[in-house]
């Protein structure tokens, strides 16, 4: 088969085409793209004997298109190569492009678990408007609880790329900086209806299904260990000390709210614990019922849907009617038989 030379324009020109239609086909669905270069081809064969499969891979195309064009002698090769690797490029990249979204989310529970005084009984807080971590200038331990609806809130199968809580510390014995760690609790708990007066930090009579010291569930569900059941492993730290915002993020949050997304049965949300070490270290953080709540930011980007077949064949749409008619650059290489010529 004889090749006349091409000047360096038309070497240009052809690349390009065919750099547009291979990145396309790059990044459309793969029945979507087969079908368009179907019709594509249809339209440009020029030989209406030879059958054009709509079953063509990229790399045979690029084969064949560049053994043919190796035939000639071009005047300015890189000027020629540059719309290929572009092709080459958004090849690669093109289909893993995705845009991550944002989820600000508030609690869906938040309490806080008292240490049990006999003398007293058991307190809780379900519905006040904070709830504490650390140690008492009593020596009494406090431990904070929160859990957020994942799954409601972000769509299945969505991979998590970052998380961020946010809590607003409100009132402290001391400015001094206090390790606040997040832990992953590991059996569900409740919210009654108590509400703790005053300042709050001796909470208020327990009630039905409130979570206490000793009760998942007031007063029927207990805890494994009293103080909660929680992951021995620090989901995130977080140094506090005056009043004001802070936050927690790390990788292992990453993998927190993941496995809550993957399974929305096991998440039963965040322990926090303060420092239990010394009196007087005990912070307080405001509830989802107050004025400033607690926040989860979540980036995620959504699950990739599988392209599905179209259930009907679509007819020869009129020439010069579709917008993917450069495609033709692509088929006409399979069309004109140079696939089969090149094997």
């Amino acid at each position: 088969m004889q090749f006349q030379n091409l000047a360096v324009d038309d070497w240009t020109k052809d690349i390009s085409q065919l750099a547009i239609g291979v990145s396309l086909l790059a990044v459309l669905p793969r029945t979507h793209r087969i079908r368009e270069a179907f019709w594509a081809g249809q339209r440009c064969r020029r030989d209406k004997k030879r059958r054009v499969s709509p079953c063509f891979s990229f790399s045979s195309i690029i084969k064949c298109f560049l053994k043919i064009k190796m035939n000639t002698q071009p005047a300015n090769f890189p000027k020629i190569l540059l719309p290929f690797v572009i092709a080459i490029g958004l090849c690669v990249i093109g289909p893993s492009l995705a845009i991550a979204q944002l989820a600000n989310i508030n609690p869906i529970k938040d309490n806080t678990l008292y240490e049990f005084d006999a003398a007293e009984g058991d307190t809780s807080n379900a519905l006040g408007n904070h709830f504490f971590a650390g140690e008492t200038g009593m020596g009494e331990l406090r431990r904070g609880a929160l859990a957020f609806d994942i799954a409601g809130s972000i769509p299945a199968g969505s991979t998590i790329l970052g998380v961020t809580l946010s809590l607003n510390m409100s009132r402290t014995a001391s400015d001094t900086p206090q390790t606040v760690e997040l832990h992953r609790l590991l059996a569900d708990w409740g919210e009654g209806t108590s509400v703790a007066p005053g300042e709050e930090g001796d909470g208020a009579p327990a009630t039905t299904n409130d979570a206490t010291w000793r009760h998942r569930f007031f007063d029927t569900i207990f805890w494994t260990t009293e103080g909660g059941d929680f992951s021995a492993t620090v989901s995130a730290s977080q140094s506090v000390g005056a009043v004001g915002m802070y936050t927690w993020s790390s990788s292992q949050m990453v993998a927190d709210v993941q496995s809550w997304l993957n399974d929305p049965a096991t998440n039963f949300g965040w322990l926090v614990l303060g420092d239990e070490s010394e009196i007087a270290t005990a912070k307080r953080f405001d509830t989802r019922e107050s004025a400033s709540p607690p926040m989860l930011t979540i980036q995620y980007t959504r699950a990739t849907p599988r392209p599905r077949p179209t259930p009907h064949p679509r007819p020869t749409p009129p020439a010069f009617s579709h917008p993917l008619l450069f495609l033709g650059t692509v088929v006409r290489i399979a069309a004109s038989g140079l696939i089969s010529h090149c094997q």
